[in-house]
């Protein structure tokens, strides 16, 4: 459904086509946002975990991108059991990323000796 209005009348053929062709525009600019916003994701995540070569750029887009992913700062309650446990566990591992590449050396050690007992 388009957000667009076209005025007139929507049985006028010109009318219809103008709003036809209006959506198509549409839909052409959110393919090529998606498929630009994959190509920078696949360049981004394969410069951090595939070639090693990442910039500050690189590993914000991808701690972004899994902050998302796994609903880290958006914590809902979902009625499906196994859908519940996906996202609890998503947010531990982003957890745990973020820890060990944040935290300095003597919070991780006070946080793995307070989990250990």
């Amino acid at each position: 459904m388009s957000d667009q209005f076209i005025e007139g009348d929507e049985f006028d053929p010109e009318v219809a086509q103008r709003a036809e062709d209006a959506m198509y525009d549409t839909q052409i600019d959110s393919d090529t946002a998606v498929a630009a916003h994959l190509q920078r994701s696949k360049q981004a995540y394969s410069r951090v975990f595939v070639e090693g070569n990442a910039s500050f750029l690189d590993v914000d887009f991808v701690m972004r991108d899994m902050a998302w992913f796994c609903k880290a700062y958006d914590p809902q309650w979902q009625s499906d059991p196994r859908l519940q446990d996906r996202f609890v566990a998503r947010r531990e591992v982003y957890q745990r990323i973020m820890e060990y590449t944040r935290l300095d050396h003597g919070t991780l050690m006070k946080r793995y000796i307070e989990t250990q007992n």
